[in-house]
């Protein structure tokens, strides 16, 4: 009797690879196929067409930043610098698989779409991480949020994503995590009390 395996994490791992050097209409399931070492049809019994394949992926991927945020988040070192850690570990993820990143921007309101509670359950993991550390360093007095910390969680997320995503030159992990916790910390002000 022969025994079926489970082909789902090398089709999974091989899209990853595909996707990182090739835009989205350029990968083949051919191509998943043939660099997985299995046959076109048996990747359609897991994934009924390319889209679903990218979004599992992409699940997958919102999946692995979250444990690796709530490592950090989890750390005993003051709240504060988990945060600029935090954001120094996803901008890391996004640099190490910067092609994958942009193709998952550039196709984010399809995956929305194929995907929506599977995303927003996904994404809230990462936003709740950041708000329960931004929540520590309030109760703390390291930080003062006068307002819901998931909705400071989500402002700090977009002010990395946008600078992820639209910087050129993009600043290195480290310069990105302390530009943003800055901005986010201490806002923007003239310099020496000039008014404009």
């Amino acid at each position: 009797m022969r025994v079926a395996t489970d082909h789902r994490d090398v089709i999974i791992q091989t899209a990853a690879r595909l996707f990182a050097r090739k835009k989205f209409h350029e990968v083949l399931m051919d191509d998943v196929a043939d660099k997985a070492g299995i046959a076109k049809g048996t990747i359609y019994r897991y994934f009924p067409n390319k889209n679903e394949l990218f979004a599992a992926l992409s699940v997958q991927w919102l999946q692995y930043i979250g444990s690796e945020l709530e490592k950090i988040a989890a750390s005993k070192t003051p709240p504060i610098e988990r945060l600029r850690r935090m954001l120094q570990r996803c901008c890391e993820l996004v640099q190490e698989n910067d092609d994958y990143f942009q193709v998952m921007m550039r196709h984010e309101c399809e995956l929305w779409a194929n995907r929506k509670c599977e995303f927003t359950q996904r994404r809230g993991v990462l936003r709740d991480h950041f708000a329960g550390v931004i929540k520590e360093a309030h109760e703390r007095k390291e930080l003062y949020c006068p307002f819901d910390p998931r909705h400071a969680a989500d402002m700090l997320m977009g002010m990395m994503r946008s600078l992820l995503r639209f910087s050129q030159p993009r600043p290195s992990p480290s310069e990105l995590a302390d530009m943003v916790l800055h901005v986010f910390v201490n806002g923007l002000s003239t310099r020496n009390g000039v008014k404009s």
